[in-house]
């Protein structure tokens, strides 16, 4: 009888403990859904003329473009120059001037040894899995994505390249922009053969 208590209560305290694993990683999970990822004073979080004064403030080399491809209707690219490595940052912005994309890039400076690139590669993977958590993906670096809202990816770094990428994606944003942008190429198209057919 005292053995089948005791087995009991062993029973207990294992279903209490992962009850306890699961509630742990349900709040743990929700604690990392509602980080909006940034680098610096970039975010999606942030607006068009936030960030654009803020590269300013910080002295970073500032291009401004309209481009109108799937990746957005606006490009910002910052750059900077660091001891080893120039750091570039691609930003690109929807219809409403809202970050949706961007990219940062850090390009290894000439006769200076790729070491640096992986051991910069390697701290920012831990970093984020500091941050985020562990990545999802065993062909890439870091791949995470957060809430279902955000995604992060460090790419491979290949044999010949100079330059590391760290790439954040908001999702929803993202893929409003591309339907939009195929309306707007389709309107295009209509408003281009209406006019070569009125030749006729």
């Amino acid at each position: 009888m005292k053995e089948k208590k005791l087995y009991f209560r062993r029973f207990l305290k294992f279903i209490g403990f992962i009850i306890f694993i699961f509630i742990e990683s349900f709040f743990i999970s929700k604690a990392y859904a509602q980080v909006s990822p940034s680098y610096s004073f970039i975010s999606f979080d942030a607006s068009y003329q936030t960030i654009m004064n803020r590269a300013k403030g910080e002295g970073y080399q500032i291009k401004e473009e309209e481009i109108n491809s799937v990746y957005g209707k606006y490009h910002l690219s910052l750059e900077k120059s660091q001891e080893f490595y120039a750091e570039n940052i691609f930003i690109f912005f929807d219809q409403n001037r809202a970050p949706i994309f961007f990219t940062v890039r850090f390009r290894l400076k000439e006769n200076q040894p790729k070491s640096i690139l992986e051991r910069l590669e390697n701290s920012i993977s831990s970093r984020l899995t500091q941050k985020y958590g562990e990545s999802s993906s065993e062909n890439l670096p870091y791949f995470r994505i957060i809430g279902e809202n955000y995604e992060i990816m460090i790419k491979p770094l290949q044999a010949a390249s100079m330059y590391a990428d760290v790439t954040f994606k908001h999702l929803e944003r993202f893929s409003a922009f591309g339907l939009y942008y195929e309306q707007e190429i389709k309107k295009l198209e209509t408003e281009i053969i209406t006019k070569t057919v009125n030749n006729f």
